[in-house]
């Protein structure tokens, strides 16, 4: 996961609502990403919480977690 990612995402969705494309977005993210990328570094993962709790993003966004298998 690269912080371009997150902000790619962002955009789509911004850039929906403004030219009436989009109602509601579906957002799917692993629940824990260490388990799902193990080699992923904290500051990837603590960037992106801290970019989307600073985002602003004017559309409904329905968010879905993956568990990884046991």
């Amino acid at each position: 996961m690269r912080i371009t990612t997150i902000y790619r995402v962002y955009y789509k969705f911004h850039s929906g609502l403004i030219y009436d494309l989009l109602a509601a977005g579906v957002l799917i993210v692993p629940a824990n990403p260490k388990k799902f990328f193990p080699n992923i570094s904290n500051i990837v993962v603590n960037m992106a919480k801290r970019t989307f709790n600073n985002l602003t993003i004017p559309v409904p966004i329905l968010l879905i977690g993956l568990l990884p298998d046991n």
